[in-house]
């Protein structure tokens, strides 16, 4: 078993969303990323987060490996990644996405209660991060709730984790439109 903490060099973030320290990389911001890159063989694939001082609803992230399909979950301690199944590669990558957090909880009292706190993944076999490269553009978005994607699913769902997806605003698709 090994594991890729979430301070390791290697990671890309999303510039200016992410304070990243040994304890883990936080933000509060819909629409924030990582990217990861590593060698080995998976069979299993883990992210971890540190959720003591999250309150209802939690945030949702999403993850795409190996330029698969997303999948959606809610933050909990331990999410169990879905691997393709064309997992026959000895290099890997991990994109995570923030879908959304909550508009009702503060996020700016101390602690922050909507606050994601990515402290890695695991994997059951031996894996290990490998640089990645940066890339060619960058662009800083600045915005409210039409840059986090609020009510960009459904106005009326219990929720308010629920009616956000950063991934349908215009701020996280222009990241991948620059490169």
């Amino acid at each position: 078993m090994s594991t890729i903490n979430a301070n390791d060099s290697n990671i890309k973030y999303s510039p200016y969303n992410w304070n990243v320290d040994s304890n883990g990389s936080k933000t509060i911001c819909a629409g924030a990323y990582l990217f990861i890159e590593f060698s080995g063989t998976i069979t299993t694939l883990s992210a971890s987060f540190n959720t003591s001082n999250l309150s209802s609803p939690f945030p949702k992230v999403a993850f795409k490996i190996d330029g698969g399909i997303w999948q959606d979950y809610v933050v909990t301690s331990t999410i169990n990644l879905t691997i393709p199944t064309n997992n026959t590669w000895n290099k890997h990558t991990v994109e995570m996405v923030v879908i959304s957090t909550s508009e009702l909880v503060n996020r700016w009292n101390s602690p922050c209660n909507t606050a994601i706190i990515f402290t890695g993944i695991t994997s059951d076999t031996s894996i290990s991060s490998i640089p990645t490269k940066n890339k060619t553009l960058y662009g800083l978005a600045f915005g409210d709730s039409i840059t986090e994607g609020v009510r960009t699913l459904n106005k009326t769902a219990t929720n308010d984790t629920d009616r956000n997806d950063s991934r349908l605003a215009w701020a996280y698709p222009l990241s991948n439109i620059l490169g």
